[in-house]
């Protein structure tokens, strides 16, 4: 029995990574890693034995299996629809039509001869650029079925009403309509829409060629729906055993790009090779989202230095990963398209240190940075472990009484990478010094919020914001309260300030930043902090992000350096 596929990959660092052969190899990574160079170098070497320029940059060599013999190679040929035509004067037997025209002789002595596939790319590979798959769906001529063969996508679906029906299912789910072919015209051309009237044997009515032609055509339409229906000719309709698809999300709105990777995982060949490079969290989720194949993510990157890595999950950590709901139902996996991720308690955190970078970075603002949010500090163990398993470079950012939760912090160190030993002493001596007591508010505590209210009217209700303060008011104090009040300034000199001090600087060297003045809201501390957004907005809008003070500045500048970003645009 016939097969092909590529079994690995070998790179120019030495290494070498197997594919899944009945699967899907998905290529993500930062813009550019080379997720496009790749599938032009797997394409290059599987057809010429080289690549173009004779030097290759990210693959070594392609390795591929084949098994069968000749006869069964024939065999699935004309299975596919290639099928044999005799040429009337010399009759010799040809295989394909047009600029794929493959005498049997040619096709024998490529196929004894191994690799490259040379001619026989026609037959096996198929490479879909974003480049053409605008023109993926242009016309093709009617044929002589007596004499010629199929070749052509529509030439398929024109002689094969099932595959239509199907083709019109997946149409109308992504843009809410049909597509048609007449069948009875010279020149096949897809067109939007459906006829009224059931196709009959020729000569068909006039009615019938009318509906036809005053239906638009497809190549009228936008991109978007020219660029999905012109992967679903060349993947479902005539896909190969090995198909390589860049940037399949070109041109597509997020739900259809959505819908597209689901598509291509469950209506392909079961027995094809899907490569894939994408930028595109939508098409990656989609992907995801099916199980009918194993997926294999390889995630790229390339330094400043010109030095290329990569990050592999397997199919089975790929599918454990995606039963984690917090990778499923969060923008997580867009990190694997970024230079780094930061992560924060909420989405005001990444708001305000987003515009802080910005200013900071001066001439440097394309940092190719996400922030993110976890919904609070118990998620941020979770967004480390599975980001940095994919490879991403990624530092959290934390109020400072994350100190408070020694549970929750072991558990971050460790996701880390760090040794909860290396952090125990300090974090006793600090834990003894701030847990010695709780003292009840004083009166000048509660002055403040008794003049508000004296001066309320009785009748109006309670402000969120003032029931907020009253509560926070009426807790009295404790030490871990005034750290987070205040920071590491609330601390006594001497042992209990070192120890905290030392903690915050090895959380660092793991890419865990602590706010050394607390918490958020008082970087800016003149600002009311009674509402976060309340906050964040008159940051925002008075401009108080654009003039950070000297330790905000230099608090960002520390977990931008340990993603590799500098405002001069040097990475370190």
């Amino acid at each position: 029995m016939f097969d092909f596929s590529i079994t690995a990959l070998s790179f120019k660092d030495g290494t070498q990574q197997e594919l899944p052969t009945g699967g899907v190899t998905v290529f993500v990574g930062p813009n550019n890693s080379g997720k496009s160079l790749t599938l032009r170098e797997i394409e290059s070497i599987l057809e010429h034995g080289t690549v173009r320029r004779g030097t290759r940059i990210a693959v070594e060599d392609v390795i591929t299996s084949r098994s069968g013999t000749l006869d069964d190679f024939i065999q699935w040929i004309e299975s596919r629809g290639w099928r044999p035509t005799v040429d009337r004067q010399n009759s010799t037997v040809f295989y394909g039509m047009r600029e794929h025209r493959l005498t049997k002789d040619a096709i024998a002595a490529t196929w004894n001869s191994g690799r490259p596939l040379g001619q026989l790319r026609s037959i096996l590979l198929s490479t879909l650029p974003p480049v053409n798959r605008l023109q993926l769906n242009g016309g093709a001529t009617n044929y002589d079925r007596l004499i010629e063969a199929a070749e052509h996508p529509l030439q398929f679906l024109a002689d094969n009403p099932i595959l239509m029906q199907r083709l019109n299912e997946l149409t109308e789910k992504a843009f809410g309509t049909k597509i048609s072919i007449n069948p009875y015209s010279q020149q096949y051309v897809l067109r939007l829409g459906s006829v009224s009237r059931v196709n009959t044997p020729p000569p068909p009515p006039i009615e019938l060629l009318e509906e036809y032609e005053n239906l638009p055509t497809l190549s009228a339409q936008g991109d978007g729906v020219n660029a999905f229906i012109g992967l679903l000719l060349y993947t479902i309709v005539r896909g190969e055993k090995l198909v390589l698809i860049d940037e399949p999300e070109a041109f597509l709105h997020p739900p259809q790009a959505r819908l597209l990777g689901r598509i291509l995982v469950d209506e392909t060949d079961i027995n094809s090779q899907l490569i894939i490079a994408t930028h595109s969290q939508d098409f990656l989720q989609g992907i995801l989202e099916s199980t009918k194949r194993p997926v294999q993510i390889i995630r790229l990157n390339v330094d400043t230095n010109g030095s290329r890595s990569r990050v592999t999950m397997s199919p089975a950590e790929v599918k454990e990963l995606w039963g984690d709901p917090l990778l499923r139902y969060s923008n997580l996996l867009d990190g694997l398209f970024h230079r780094g991720v930061v992560v924060c308690e909420g989405d005001s955190d990444c708001r305000f240190y987003s515009a802080v970078l910005d200013q900071v970075m001066e001439e440097r603002r394309d940092s190719d940075l996400l922030f993110t949010h976890v919904g609070g500090k118990a998620r941020i163990k979770k967004a480390i472990e599975q980001l940095r398993r994919f490879g991403v470079p990624v530092v959290a950012l934390a109020d400072i009484d994350l100190l408070n939760d020694a549970r929750l912090l072991r558990e971050i160190i460790s996701s880390a990478g760090g040794d909860w030993d290396n952090f125990k002493i300090s974090h006793q001596v600090l834990t003894s010094a701030l847990s010695s007591g709780k003292t009840a508010p004083k009166y000048s505590d509660l002055a403040g919020v008794v003049k508000k209210i004296s001066k309320a009217n009785a009748n109006d209700h309670l402000p969120l914001d003032l029931a907020k303060e009253i509560r926070e008011a009426l807790k009295g104090e404790s030490g871990w309260s005034n750290l987070k009040k205040s920071g590491l300034q609330s601390l006594p000199g001497g042992e209990v300030f070192m120890a905290a001090k030392t903690m915050l600087d090895q959380l660092k060297e793991l890419g865990i930043f602590v706010v050394p003045v607390g918490e958020l809201e008082r970087w800016v501390p003149e600002v009311s902090a009674a509402d976060k957004h309340r906050w964040l907005v008159e940051i925002l809008e008075e401009g108080y992000h654009a003039r950070p003070s000297q330790e905000l500045s230099q608090f960002v500048l520390e977990w931008a350096k340990y993603l590799g970003i500098t405002p001069s645009g040097d990475s370190l």
